[in-house]
């Protein structure tokens, strides 16, 4: 299928997340697999001039110059002076027959043999569902007519790769700083494994200074880690540069540093059976819902409104640092590694009984106001 991009309005050369509106919907028809693409410029703009330095599209074949004939083939349109759902381009993209968005001029597919009859499909009929997100959200087609438009946009785009299910701190405490420091990024040739590393440079380099017993300086150290942590994911869904490796380091780092950190706490503030029974238990309920999400794929901090509410304040890294803080601070860091490690146990009781409930009696997934917009 071919590809049309109407570029002539002046806001589909506006900028949103350090890139005009015309790469951004390049870098979605890439993800796509889309084919050749022509771009619609005004006359006298080459479209190298819109496109960034780190600008590559492999497989992308993309033309600014004289419009190819259509030969009776499917093309899909874009109205490039719009923000699009990655689910919307994907669906047209995909189409075999031409189709129309209802409620949506902005985009469609038309053309091929003259017999095809034109398919309407709805908004609402594209998943909502966001797994890697744990999240419900709705695709979306935004006009861009005005700077205020602009602004709207950047505000949905950000709450559309935020997740839903998380942790307190994340979901109520780090939006508006993540979203400023993403904000200044995108126009940088910073790259979200740059961010990445330094976060995991933070990440490893606090293991020791746990393990010397300054508290103080390793909870400063894992605090800025975490949230450069939530930068470096917006950063690359926001500038369409996600990547395999950047996935594989972030994620895979955190299970290694952090139950090195729970190790090292327990040695140096614990005492008795809860500093083993924190990085214990901890690992124990990590492979429970490891095994779940393995067996069931889905996430049971993800499954229903009570396994969400209960994942804002599970031991993970931001709630561990927050309740640590708070015993450094007041000059009780065993109490904080005692207090741990028993919420670390109801932890896993929770999860056990959970899994066994979900299973035992089939229990369907269901939403809740902390995933976002219902299904």
């Amino acid at each position: 299928m071919r590809v049309h991009i109407d570029a002539t309005r002046p806001a589909a050369l506006w900028s949103l997340w350090g890139m005009t509106l015309v790469e951004r919907l390049l870098r979605q028809l890439a993800r796509a697999g889309a084919g050749p693409v022509w771009v619609e410029l005004p006359a006298g703009i080459k479209l190298t001039s819109l496109l960034r330095p780190d600008f590559g599209c492999d497989g992308l074949v993309v033309d600014d110059g004289v419009r190819r004939p259509d030969d009776g083939c499917l093309v899909a349109w874009f109205d490039a002076a719009h923000v699009y759902d990655q689910r919307v381009v994907d669906r047209l993209v995909a189409s075999t027959v031409p189709t129309a968005i209802t409620g949506v001029l902005a985009a469609r597919v038309y053309g091929g043999p003259a017999e095809l009859p034109v398919e309407r499909i709805e908004l609402s009929s594209m998943p909502t569902y966001l797994p890697t997100l744990r999240r419900y959200r709705m695709p979306f087609v935004l006009p861009i007519e005005t700077r205020a438009d602009l602004a709207d946009a950047e505000r949905t785009t950000f709450e559309a790769v935020y997740k839903g299910v998380t942790d307190v701190v994340t979901k109520y405490l780090y939006p508006g700083l993540v979203r400023l420091i993403v904000r200044l990024l995108a126009p940088t040739r910073i790259t979200p494994n740059q961010v990445t590393a330094v976060s995991m440079i933070l990440s490893f380099g606090a293991i020791p200074v746990f393990a010397i017993g300054h508290l103080g300086t390793a909870i400063v150290m894992g605090l800025i880690m975490s949230v450069l942590d939530s930068v470096d994911g917006k950063l690359a869904r926001l500038t369409m540069r996600e990547s395999k490796t950047g996935n594989w380091m972030d994620h895979g780092s955190d299970f290694v540093y952090f139950g090195l950190w729970l190790i090292a706490v327990g040695f140096v503030a614990g005492t008795g059976v809860a500093r083993w029974v924190l990085p214990g238990a901890w690992l124990l309920d990590k492979s429970i819902v490891g095994l779940f999400k393995i067996t069931r794929h889905r996430e049971l901090n993800d499954w229903a409104p009570i396994d969400a509410a209960f994942r804002l304040v599970v031991i993970r890294r931001n709630i561990f640092l927050l309740v640590l803080g708070a015993g450094v601070l007041v000059g009780a860091p065993a109490t904080a590694v005692a207090l741990l490690a028993a919420w670390a146990v109801i932890g896993v009781v929770f999860h056990t009984v959970r899994a066994l409930w979900i299973v035992i009696t089939d229990e369907p997934p269901r939403a809740s106001r902390l995933h976002g917009e219902a299904p």
